[in-house]
C-alpha cells in the first residue's frame, strides 16, 4: 500500500523532493553524484516540501562516529545493510508516528 520512488543519486533525490510530497525518506548514505549525507543537508536547507522530513540513513557503516555524521547532517534515524524487514518496518514505524506527533502540535 506504499507509493514509492527511487533515485539512482543524491541529485536525482533533490530533483524529485523539489516536485514530490513524501512522508518518509531512505536515504543511502553512498550514493554516487551527491552522497546521503550533503544530500540531506541541501534538503533540510533548501526550504521545500520535504525539509522536515523524516529522513532515515541506510548504510553499512555502523561506527559511532558514522552515525553521529548523519545526525549532524540532518538525518532523523539510522538503520544499517543488510536492511531486513524488521528493522525496515521498525524505522517507518518510528519515523512515521513521531512525524504525526510533531504535525499535531
Amino acid at each position: 500500500g506504499c507509493d514509492i520512488a527511487t533515485a539512482a543519486d543524491g541529485l536525482a533525490a533533490l530533483a524529485q523532493c523539489e516536485t514530490g510530497v513524501f512522508d518518509v525518506i531512505f536515504m543511502d548514505v553512498r550514493m554516487p553524484e551527491l552522497d546521503g549525507r550533503e544530500t540531506t543537508r541541501r534538503l533540510r536547507a533548501g526550504g521545500g516540501p520535504n525539509a522536515g522530513i523524516p529522513v532515515i540513513a541506510v548504510t553499512a557503516d555502523t561506527a559511532p562516529e558514522d552515525i553521529a555524521a548523519c545526525m549532524a547532517a540532518g538525518m532523523s534515524y539510522f538503520v544499517s545493510k543488510p536492511l531486513p524487514p524488521p528493522a525496515l518496518l521498525g524505522a517507518l514505524e518510528q519515523a512515521l508516528s513521531e512525524a504525526e506527533g510533531a504535525t499535531a502540535e
